[in-house]
């Protein structure tokens, strides 16, 4: 049986660097001190709207730019991107993630091709704000740090490491998960931000914006898994970013965990997970990443608490034989009615 998961479409951007000088603006205008040769002149600032949220609610950070050089210069307009603001987390107990995305396309030859940012150019000692959000995905003390990457600059710009207070609504039930309710029955599960972080962060902001609502599962292999989150339905279609590789050890592939596809593309395709995602009907450590077979692994997020019931139905289902042979297309419309966020004990 063919273990691969991979989806066929691809979608958008990443990667560059600046650098970084702790004079502020009004200091570098009023006084004309010059910056050491080489350095960025445009300068970082983050603040975030509140410091105490809610499990599930958005972290809301205010980036500003300014530009403390003597010539206009070009900055790209803040988004969560890694070519632009990604946040570093951090825990009490020093563990630590990244939220970020790729903005890109896939080339014809398999490699990324950045789409460019939106831009706005700076005159010497002028500002410019923006918000960029990430949700609150995990209850306690988090710390965050803002990086900004601007193209053609010398090196990323980090802001100031801020400490935000997430706590669930209900303190008996303290962990974010989904609940999906499907034309074969309902499945929930709890989300592991503890061994995909910026994963569940993705996934969890696609389900609280409706996106998985009304999609269906494409693709079905007995004793293997379904496979949805296709906006086309067809396998081939996407989000328009790309989340780099998360594979772990922690959470392996067994019956009932969820976990993200993404194509087989040698180089990049390990960092081209979007929003097509997987549900385990059996334990297959072939996909784990210190088994599978390209040596990199798939990245499993959630596990489920309900829902047995549903993947016994799900993998009933007859299936048809695609177009390469595999018989993996379902006979009937399995469908999503709904996929909403829930805090669970």
């Amino acid at each position: 049986m063919n273990a691969t998961i991979r989806r066929t479409a691809v979608l958008a951007v990443a990667l560059a660097a600046l650098g970084c000088k702790k004079e502020t603006a009004i200091e570098r205008v009023a006084n004309e001190v010059a910056l050491p040769s080489g350095a960025d002149p445009v300068q970082l600032a983050v603040s975030v709207a509140k410091t105490d949220v809610t499990l599930g609610d958005d972290i809301v950070f205010r980036i500003k730019l300014t530009n403390a050089g003597q010539s206009k210069v070009t900055v790209n307009v803040p988004r969560l991107d890694s070519r632009s603001v990604s946040f570093r987390v951090r825990r009490s107990d020093g563990w630590i993630a990244t939220v970020t995305r790729i903005h890109a396309d896939i080339s014809d030859r398999g490699a990324f091709v950045w789409k460019p940012a939106d831009v706005k150019e700076l005159a010497p000692g002028e500002s410019f704000e923006k918000d960029v959000s990430t949700m609150a995905i995990e209850a306690g003390k988090l710390a965050f740090t803002a990086s900004y990457v601007r193209q053609g600059a010398p090196a990323p710009l980090a802001g100031p490491t801020i400490d935000v207070t997430v706590t669930p609504a209900d303190p008996k039930a303290p962990r974010l998960g989904v609940a999906m309710e499907t034309s074969h029955g309902n499945y929930t599960a709890v989300f592991r931000p503890d061994v995909a972080y910026n994963t569940v962060e993705a996934f969890a902001t696609l389900v609280k914006s409706g996106f998985y609502t009304d999609l269906k599962f494409h693709r079905i292999l007995k004793r293997f898994m379904a496979q949805g989150g296709d906006p086309l339905g067809t396998g081939g279609g996407d989000s328009d970013y790309y989340l780099p590789i998360e594979a772990n050890v922690k959470l392996r592939h067994t019956r009932g965990v969820m976990s993200m596809a993404r194509t087989g593309i040698p180089g990049i395709g390990k960092d081209t997970a979007g929003t097509q995602f997987f549900l385990m009907f059996a334990t297959r450590p072939d996909l784990d990443r210190d088994q599978c077979q390209d040596g990199i692994g798939y990245t499993t997020f959630a596990e489920m608490v309900e829902g047995e019931e549903t993947l016994k139905k799900l993998e009933a289902i007859p299936c048809s034989p695609n177009a390469q042979g595999e018989p993996s297309v379902p006979k009937e419309v399995v469908q999503i009615r709904s996929a909403t966020l829930v805090t669970l004990p």
